[in-house]
């Protein structure tokens, strides 16, 4: 199933673990979520931003979930069912649709909102002028994103011990990796890195990106193994990403053999209650806004 439903095990609870609750306090007030009453979150699939921010908007809420796989919709239904007891809906529906071509009317959202989504996109750019078609005119355009290569690195005290040779191993196997992903247009897993200029480009305004300041500090007490690990360099598509990128065997070799001594550290560390990490997870929140409509004079 994990090979056939996309991003089957990423959508986990532990992505409520990704903020700090003030963090989500303060974004919500800056954003004046208090006064939104229409929101579309596209690219739901189990809506676990979505539901972050539901306790701060006003209700009677009218809300819709779009998503291109009809299996996360129908889970995704299933655990709005239990919130539905908590919220007043005034519309609560969830939609199979292409984010590049939303069926959505236009101007009909204070709020559209994606997370890890623009990340997959064929055409990220045609999915914000979407997402702005269907916002109101002065709507929020809210939007997650990664630079999945910080992700990639190991920022934590394995850092002192591994070689200078083996951290660059790993830098050039992830970063073919993510070229690999462009070349093939399977997505750009670095897209917090340009995606304000998306943002401008689709005509949005009051611009803003703010770093998540959650850190994973430290797994000392969770049991983990190599093999947990190396899962994600040993995947078969991670080989052909890399060779697509313009990689090699070498570099996929000199990348595994420095990803298993990291893993052994890691382990080690673990094991010894002495594993600390103090990298951000790497997940920005862009901003933008649809210009209000022009007043005639």
């Amino acid at each position: 199933m994990s090979e056939k439903i996309h991003s089957y095990e990423y959508l986990q609870d532990y992505r409520f673990e990704w903020w700090n609750q003030d963090f989500i306090d303060l974004l919500a007030k800056r954003l004046n979520l208090s006064c939104v009453t229409t929101i579309a979150d596209i690219g739901i699939g189990l809506g676990h931003w979505s539901r972050l921010l539901l306790p701060y908007v006003s209700t009677p809420l009218h809300f819709v979930g779009v998503d291109i796989e009809s299996f996360w919709l129908e889970k995704v239904q299933e655990s709005f069912s239990i919130i539905q007891k908590e919220v007043n809906f005034s519309e609560l529906r969830f939609i199979k649709d292409d984010a590049h071509n939303l069926s959505l009317t236009s101007d009909t959202f204070d709020l559209v909102t994606c997370q890890t989504l623009l990340m997959h996109c064929y055409d990220p750019k045609k999915v914000l002028a979407e997402m702005k078609r269907i916002a109101k005119p002065g709507g929020i355009i809210l939007a997650v994103e990664p630079v999945n290569l910080l992700n990639r690195l190991e920022f934590s005290s394995v850092l002192n011990v591994l070689s200078v040779e083996d951290q660059t191993s790993l830098f050039r196997f992830w970063s073919y990796f993510h070229h690999g992903l462009r070349t093939k247009q399977k997505g750009d897993h670095n897209i917090g890195c340009y995606l304000p200029g998306l943002f401008k480009e689709v005509g949005l305004e009051r611009i803003t990106a703010y770093q998540n300041d959650r850190v994973c500090y430290s797994v000392s007490n969770n049991s983990t193994s190599v093999d947990e690990i190396l899962m994600e360099y040993i995947k078969p598509e991670t080989a052909e990403m890399i060779i697509a990128g313009g990689g090699n065997e070498q570099i996929i070799a000199e990348g595994l053999k420095a990803a298993k001594i990291l893993a052994e550290h890691i382990v080690a560390q673990v094991n010894s209650d002495n594993y600390y990490s103090t990298g951000f997870l790497n997940t920005l929140v862009f901003i933008g806004f649809k210009p209000a409509s022009l007043t005639k004079v």
